[in-house]
């Protein structure tokens, strides 16, 4: 098997390449009512969220309320997506309100610098504003919270316990800041559930003291010894651990998914995290079990989850309407990193917000991509990553009008890596591809014979300390190879595969802004079919994100604000759509 070391440059086109170079060193139909998006003054920010109302509402008739918090990275509409709350209440008749943060994360810490953001002050303003513009049942309002919005809402609970009924918590445990936050005595007791997946690499069943993470144990004994329940009462079945000797019929209770990590559970035609169960019907059955009964949330998981879960986060504009479809970008993070971290380090949130994109952030298992699957010497770990990737824009397309014909994929690093190999077999599902700080790497041309070219938007860094302009060469029995391709092969790899007119070429001198590093672009737009080649040499830059400030320059080397990636990104990414495919006769 013949595969392409990356070695030497070649005769022709690739000259004037490496002395350029070398210069530098579904149906989305709701029968509820969607109310627009209201803005609510707090503290100075502007803040939004908006509500949807069950068919059965009428003034003067109070009904429960629920303030479904995001995680770190979504919004109110992509926490509304993911839940589907609306369902629930249209079947049980209780309100919605689905809150946005102003920053990626809810501020439910005192301690973190969150500036001005009083986001413990915003929902209680939010609760009083939704009492004064809708009849809320007052002993009847209820949070419900994803990844940091459930940390919000265990925050909540501490803070205006009279206000509220029941708090579910889906995802994390009890951080050690807990300890102090909630140290005043409870004014009044809270019912509170978690649901904790059984393999969070995260939020570990035994906690992490190293990061501070209480263990599941701790989070529900804390929450007992609040409530003053008899922890030596318990009523455990299968997946369920409850204490429910507790003040005011409350309970503080336990439902682990087991073989979950950071998940949402769902029910529905989706290819992704079939856990047989519903997260979004159990938690409303348990915030109404006073009227529906008290064992009537106690469904069991059947069966541990045998497959792989993976996860992600999502977000979603606020301009979102069900029934014009949204472009999408898939954001790969770098090795080491998460979906969640990228949604924050790409600053990407903001141009989606702007011009109207879904932003989707997946996990890869153990925090990389196997982007060398199959490849001779790569121990195959029996993860398809490309799989994994269709699977979860098929399954958000389910729940989201995404356009299929606009659906882009991105990423740094590692996650640039798998982005190059999309490039050559993603084809089906991507319109468009942008790769920062990588390179090809050995067997990218096994992966790509025979496929047709694609448009590639490159950024890397003469100085990037982690992926090399001069590429990572690796013995290997056969010869000598680069795990990571010399940045200039890596473009006349793609400069070939693209077939691209060596004659025809732009290339522009940036303007720096800061004297420490430049910026040159070198564009390749008369190619062979959908084929283009834009690449952007940052002379002297390191392995950043261009045009964001990571302050690691000790680590990761200097970082250019010549350009901000994700607004080249979608500059590049808007200009193409996936071709139509013609139904066979």
């Amino acid at each position: 098997m013949a595969v392409r070391r990356f070695t030497t440059p070649k005769q022709g086109i690739t000259i004037f390449i490496v002395l350029w170079l070398c210069l530098m060193s579904t149906s989305w139909a709701q029968a509820q009512t969607e109310q627009p998006i209201t803005h609510l003054e707090h503290n100075g920010y502007d803040r939004t969220y908006h509500v949807v109302t069950p068919t059965s509402y009428e003034e003067g008739t109070p009904l429960p309320l629920l303030i479904a918090l995001h995680g770190t990275g979504m919004s109110g509409k992509a926490m509304q997506a993911l839940t589907d709350f609306d369902t629930m209440a249209e079947t049980y008749g209780f309100l919605v309100a689905y809150p946005n943060s102003a920053s990626p994360q809810w501020a439910f810490n005192t301690a973190d610098d969150a500036g001005d953001i009083d986001d413990l002050g915003y929902i209680q303003a939010l609760i009083t504003q939704m009492q004064q513009d809708y009849s809320i049942a007052q002993d009847q309002v209820y949070l419900a919270g994803y990844g940091s919005g459930g940390l919000m809402a265990a925050r909540l609970a501490c803070t205006i316990p009279e206000q509220l009924n029941s708090v579910v918590v889906v995802g994390p445990m009890l951080l050690g800041a807990f300890e102090s936050e909630c140290a005043e005595p409870a004014s009044a007791p809270v019912s509170l559930l978690f649901m904790h997946g059984s393999e969070d690499p995260m939020y570990l069943s035994e906690g992490d003291a190293a990061n501070d993470i209480w263990s599941v144990q701790a989070s529900l004994d804390f929450w007992a010894e609040r409530n003053g329940c008899d922890t030596a009462t318990i009523h455990e079945e299968e997946n369920i651990f409850i204490y429910d000797d507790c003040p005011a019929d409350g309970s503080i209770a336990l439902y682990t998914v087991l073989g979950g990590k950071q998940n949402w559970p769902r029910i529905g035609d989706y290819s992704l995290n079939n856990f047989g169960i519903d997260a979004t019907e159990i938690i409303s059955r348990y915030l109404l079990r006073e009227t529906l009964g008290d064992e009537s949330w106690q469904i069991t998981q059947e069966a541990p989850y045998e497959d792989l879960a993976r996860g992600y986060t999502f977000y979603v504009p606020s301009t979102y309407d069900a029934n014009e479809p949204m472009p999408a970008i898939v954001l790969l993070h770098g090795k080491g990193s998460t979906g969640t971290s990228t949604s924050s380090s790409s600053e990407m949130i903001p141009i989606a917000e702007r011009e109207g994109i879904i932003m989707i952030y997946p996990d890869g298992i153990n925090n990389e991509w196997q982007y060398m699957r199959g490849m001779p010497y790569y121990r195959d770990q029996g993860i398809d990553d490309t799989q994994f990737l269709r699977d979860l824009v098929s399954d958000l397309s389910k729940d989201l009008n995404i356009d299929a014909s606009r659906v882009y994929v991105g990423g740094i690093s590692n996650g640039g890596f798998m982005t190059q190999r999309l490039a050559c077999d993603g084809l089906d599902t991507f319109a468009a591809f942008g790769s920062v700080m990588a390179s090809a790497f050995y067997g990218l041309d096994l992966i790509c014979a025979d496929q047709p070219p694609a448009p590639l938007m490159m950024v890397s860094g003469t100085g990037d300390p982690i992926v090399p302009w001069e590429g990572t060469p690796m013995q290997l029995p056969d010869g000598m190879v680069y795990l990571s391709a010399p940045v200039p092969s890596t473009v006349q790899f793609w400069v070939e595969h693209n077939g691209c007119d060596e004659q025809d070429y732009t290339v522009e001198e940036v303007a720096p802004s800061r004297e420490d590093t430049s910026l040159r672009i070198l564009d390749m737009d008369h190619c062979q079919g959908r084929g283009r080649l834009r690449f952007y040499a940052v002379i002297n830059g390191g392995h950043t994100w261009p045009g964001v400030d990571w302050d690691s320059e000790s680590l990761l080397g200097k970082t250019n604000f010549d350009i901000n990636t994700g607004e080249e990104l979608w500059q590049f990414f808007q200009q193409y759509t996936l071709p139509t495919t013609e139904p066979a006769d």
